[in-house]
């Protein structure tokens, strides 16, 4: 769905690709259900068999010719030997003695010579079929009866009664018999394949119509040009979902492994440098809709990126209602290493800092019943850290379930927004950035999460071999490739020392493109 052309042309156009990604999205739920469908159908079929063990069936088949004599049993010309005029006009009477034959007036007859109690045309006639053979004077009578005897004695009764209803209504026309009644069980079948395919079939349906309807209730993102065309702020990166790789604690990655998602991280770093270059001791906090968004994970590794880079990084856990910064990395947070104990004057910044890396410090925050208030001192905190890093880095809460996010406006220069694909209702992720527009903080764009897809896994998978990535620099000291690691220093994308109070002279408004 075009989320753009929707704001702007009042109109929805549906994207086969999405509904199609919808459907093999919900794959497992769709396996489920077409098991249950198979399962349904299989009983289904037994409970017929079963059914029809308790009340067999029997095809009781014969054949008659038709021929065209009169009353007087006399073929035309009065004469009792056919010609060709007779078996054409036999052949053109067959369909009126098939009418004839299931008629009320044979069916009732036929039942009222075997005396048969409670049997009426009505019973007999949904049960036989007759059909001309090939265009000849053949008719082949068909009668599904419970009873094997007493369906032949039914079949006969009719080919006896019919010639007297021939005269009496056509005045022409009998009947001879080519094949005697004869009988034949109906076979039962266990399975019913017809059956089970047709429950396996609508159960798939039912369910790719129920996720697809879901969305279009409900619609996701799932292109990061509809977040461009929806709220105009630049699409910063696409983070690919990737497992194996965020399940690794981000400083226990090894240095000479080469990882195509860091690379995407990398490559975010970069932005980051270029838009905050007019900065020298840049602030900046990233926030979500919802929890689950990937929010700290994203935090966690363009802050490692930047640190890999050359630049003195910080990284701030604001998101007190669930603090998690932490557990991205290979360390336990504990009261005398945290904001807590910084917030309640228990310790100095320089002891509550834990140093990650040579270039990365984090500052947990620890979950407790009191939770911290983000209040002036928590910026005093946060402002006398800035003059010791290139970059503050804060995880902050969403933004779509409290507002902790924007008590940070005072100190932070920009804001960087993550929108995990196909996740959270657009509903709220329009609500949540209007919120975060009205606060007055400038958002730099938006970093798309979980990203299906694979295009630049395999361009990267072409270079790894050579050490060469388009989006690492290494004159910024990527010691992946062998080049040596840069100290801390003022670098030529940071500017003189600034006290941010407000990011607006600082930064690239983006919020209003």
């Amino acid at each position: 769905m075009s989320y753009g052309d929707r704001r702007k042309d009042n109109e929805e156009v549906i994207r086969l690709d999405d509904l199609l990604y919808i459907v093999i999205k919900n794959h497992k739920v769709m396996y489920g259900v077409c098991i249950v469908g198979l399962l349904v159908g299989v009983l289904v079929s037994f409970a017929l068999y079963i059914r029809g063990l308790s009340k067999i069936e029997y095809y009781v088949v014969t054949s008659i010719a038709v021929t065209s004599t009169n009353e007087n049993g006399m073929f035309s010309a009065n004469s009792s030997d056919p010609n060709a005029t007779d078996i054409h006009l036999a052949e053109d009477i067959t369909d009126a003695v098939i009418y004839v034959c299931k008629s009320d007036k044979t069916l009732n007859q036929a039942a009222e010579k075997l005396q048969l109690i409670g049997v009426t045309a009505d019973d007999i006639r949904p049960n036989l079929s007759l059909s001309q053979y090939e265009k000849t004077q053949i008719i082949e009578m068909t009668l599904i009866w419970d009873n094997a005897e007493e369906g032949k004695l039914i079949l006969d009764a009719i080919t006896e009664v019919v010639p007297d209803t021939l005269i009496e209504t056509l005045k022409i026309g009998d009947v001879t018999i080519v094949n005697p009644p004869k009988v034949k069980p109906i076979s039962l079948s266990f399975l019913n394949i017809k059956l089970i395919a047709i429950c396996v079939i609508l159960a798939s349906v039912v369910c790719s119509g129920y996720f697809i309807l879901k969305h279009l209730l409900h619609p996701t993102f799932l292109h990061s040009k509809d977040i461009t065309d929806a709220y105009d702020l630049e699409v910063l990166g696409e983070i690919p979902g990737d497992k194996q790789y965020f399940a690794t604690k981000v400083n226990s990655m090894s240095a000479e492994e080469f990882s195509s998602v860091r690379e995407y991280f990398t490559a975010v770093s970069h932005v980051l440098i270029h838009r905050l270059q007019k900065l020298s001791h840049a602030c900046v906090y990233f926030t979500s809709s919802a929890p689950k968004e990937g929010k700290t994970s994203i935090t966690a590794n363009v802050g490692y990126a930047l640190s890999e880079l050359g630049y003195k990084v910080v990284l701030v856990d604001m998101d007190v209602r669930n603090p998690s910064l932490s557990s991205k990395f290979l360390f336990d947070a504990d009261e005398t290493q945290s904001l807590n104990a910084l917030y309640r004057e228990e310790t100095t910044f320089d002891k509550a800092i834990v140093h990650l890396t040579q270039n990365l410090d984090l500052l947990p925050t620890l979950l407790e019943d009191t939770l911290i208030k983000i209040d002036d001192r928590v910026h005093a905190i946060i402002s006398s850290a800035q003059a010791d890093y290139d970059f503050v880095i804060m995880d902050t809460a969403p933004v779509g379930q409290v507002s902790d996010a924007m008590n940070l406006n005072q100190i932070a220069d920009c804001s960087i927004y993550v929108v995990r694909q196909d996740q959270v209702w657009i509903e709220t992720v329009t609500e949540s950035v209007a919120r975060l527009k009205k606060s007055g903080i400038p958002i730099m764009g938006v970093l798309m999460n979980d990203t299906k897809g694979g295009h630049t896994s395999y361009y990267h998978y072409n270079y790894k071999d050579f050490g060469d990535s388009p989006y690492v620099s290494k004159k910024y000291g990527s010691h992946r490739y062998g080049s040596k690691k840069k100290k801390h220093s003022t670098n030529r994308y940071m500017m003189p020392k600034k006290h941010a109070n407000n990011g607006d002279e600082n930064i690239e408004d983006n919020s209003d493109k």
